[in-house]
């Protein structure tokens, strides 16, 4: 980052902002670490409830939890699950199930997708899913209407626990949206894997990278505030983020920065 000449109009707004975005970071940086222990306490008391609950061999049902340990019923379950939600589906695919195309008009349908299988996450997007992507993804699942859920548990989908538990539920939705939102996932477009800026976009991009306000960027390119956050919001839309710190992971990401 070239440092603002203290003689120039702007060289103190820029080092005000500056130390702005340096607060915002940190504050962002421990809300970070805070999700990160939610996640992890999360998916703990997950599997250890499951372990406690779970006995050996399929159809075993223990108090809102049935385990299925053929292939053949846990495939046959998911896509059971994710055509039949009447509301919201929260999906993580590892690239071990085949999804159906689409699903119930008016039905919000959120796909986390590992990274390396862009062909899953075309198709669904394609069929007018949510979808976002994630370089490593701990296990698989189909998560439905609040109800119910299905978490496969291994890498060849033969085994799967059906989950109907309420405190089980609740704890595999939290973690889902805070994967959801977290930086380090990124949206994937409607229009495909190929993703890049315009030239506006890339002239506001570097200055927000650089630490310049919307007013300070707005000078600089010689345009209006309401422009340059109008620019701002197309590119958190492209990056599928929320704030100035996610957009800086996610363009690096993209190889934008």
């Amino acid at each position: 980052m070239t440092e603002a000449d203290p003689r120039s109009p702007l060289g103190g707004l820029v080092s005000a902002e500056a130390e702005v975005l340096r607060q915002r970071l940190e504050t962002r940086s421990r809300e970070l670490v805070e999700d990160q222990r939610r996640l992890f306490a999360g998916w703990h008391r997950l599997s250890a409830m499951i372990a406690a609950r779970t006995g050996d061999g399929n159809g075993t049902t223990a108090d809102g939890l049935r385990v299925c340990a053929r292939q053949e019923d846990v495939v046959t379950r998911a896509a059971e699950f994710y055509v039949g939600a009447k509301r919201h589906v929260r999906a993580v695919d590892t690239g071990i199930l085949d999804h159906p195309r689409g699903g119930p008009a008016g039905v919000v349908r959120q796909v986390l997708c590992q990274a390396d299988h862009t062909v899953t996450a075309e198709r669904m997007a394609a069929a007018g899913d949510q979808v976002r992507l994630r370089d490593r993804l701990p296990v698989a699942m189909v998560h439905v209407d609040d109800s119910a859920a299905l978490v496969i548990l291994d890498r060849t989908a033969s085994t799967a626990v059906v989950v109907t538990t309420p405190a089980l539920l609740e704890v595999l939705a939290g973690w889902f949206d805070l994967l959801w939102r977290h930086p380090a996932t990124m949206a994937f477009p409607s229009g495909g894997a190929e993703r890049s800026l315009t030239k506006p976009q890339q002239d506001v991009l570097k200055l927000m990278l650089g630490g310049g306000g919307d007013e300070a960027i707005a000078r600089r390119l010689g345009l209006s505030v309401s422009t340059v956050r109008r620019t701002i919001k197309s590119i958190y839309d492209l990056l599928g983020v929320n704030n100035r710190f996610a957009v800086g992971v996610a363009a690096a990401k993209q190889n934008w920065i």
